[in-house]
């Protein structure tokens, strides 16, 4: 009882101030914050300014943090509810959160921590307009590392239908009861065109050709998908070449260009993983785990966080345990060779 009555004199002490000198009092308090102090109250001094405000139809001034600097941009089409679907040029202010924690977790944690620390600090010291280009390069470089791991999954989409369009062919040769095509051969220049002798234009196709039609349907197909691959493999490349690394990763033997762009965009800052088994458990390469008294029961593979960076790990291994398998079966003169 005795604590109630100061807290009924503060806040008859907070609804007498001016608007003016409650905004004061706030950024103060926020900056101070900031600065990594604690002031006594402070907590319950902002919720009572906020609480003061709401209740005369005012907003109060607030400082500004490093993840609202950077949604700036977007704060016109933010909306308070969340829609039950989706409205064009509306964002819910809700799911801003989990993209920072994304951004300052996943895909650029150093450099989150460099810029929120940098914002704090020009922040105490009202320096609001130097803030706000800090936010401005760290939006730039966001943008980029965006778009690199964009660029990767998009190449990854292609290669998919490539490898799509090779089983259709395989699978209208298997059910004419001929040959599939294999190996890498098959799909080369020449392989090609030996494929196209067995295809023919849909429109001449007589009712028992049809899946000659089909089949050059899938050539076509496969030609389109592969000049796609190609244009997003040089730009991939272009990007490589600029990533110290990526360059670094490529120098690992079995570690191709896309598998070291997929690495380098999702593990980036290496140094944020204390153990190998962290870089496992983030990969979801680590297996589930079943516990419960004296029991202890491990089971299959989490298969938790980015799916392609597991993916294409796991081909790397294979790839090396193949070469490593072809090496050690050869005779001594030629291994050595």
């Amino acid at each position: 009882m005795a604590e109630a009555v100061p807290n009924e004199k503060l806040r008859q002490y907070l609804r007498e101030l001016t608007p003016e000198a409650r905004a004061l009092l706030a950024a103060e308090l926020e900056r101070a914050r900031l600065r990594g102090e604690n002031p006594p109250g402070a907590d319950m001094i902002l919720e009572e300014l906020r609480v003061e405000t709401r209740d005369t139809g005012r907003k109060l001034p607030r400082l500004g943090n490093a993840q609202r600097l950077f949604f700036a941009p977007v704060e016109p089409f933010l909306v308070d509810d969340t829609p039950e679907r989706k409205h064009r040029g509306r964002i819910a202010r809700a799911c801003l959160t989990p993209i920072w924690e994304w951004i300052a977790r996943d895909l650029m944690p150093q450099e989150a921590k460099t810029y929120v620390d940098q914002v704090n600090l020009l922040l105490a010291a009202n320096g609001k307009k130097d803030a706000a280009e800090v936010a401005r390069a760290f939006q730039d470089l966001a943008e980029q590392r965006m778009r690199e791991i964009q660029a990767t999954s998009k190449s990854d989409d292609k290669a998919g239908r490539r490898v799509a369009a090779q089983n259709r062919i395989r699978a209208l040769f298997v059910a004419q009861g001929l040959p599939a095509p294999r190996g890498a051969k098959a799909w080369s220049t020449t392989g090609l065109a030996g494929i196209a002798t067995q295809a023919k234009p849909l429109a001449e196709c007589g009712p028992d050709e049809l899946w000659r039609g089909l089949l050059d349907l899938s050539l076509t197909e496969y030609r389109q998908v592969c000049e796609l691959v190609a244009q997003a493999e040089a730009q991939l490349d272009a990007l490589g070449k600029q990533n110290a690394d990526v360059i670094l990763l490529q120098t690992t033997p079995g570690l191709g260009p896309r598998t070291a762009e997929v690495v380098a965009a999702y593990l980036n800052d290496a140094t944020r993983f204390k153990t190998t088994k962290q870089v496992s458990a983030y990969s979801g390469m680590v297996p589930r785990q079943h516990q419960s008294g004296e029991m202890d029961r491990r089971g299959r593979i989490t298969k938790r966080g980015p799916a392609l960076l597991r993916k294409l790990l796991v081909e790397t291994i294979s790839a090396i345990r193949r070469a490593s398998v072809a090496t050690a079966a050869q005779p001594e003169g030629q291994a050595s060779a």
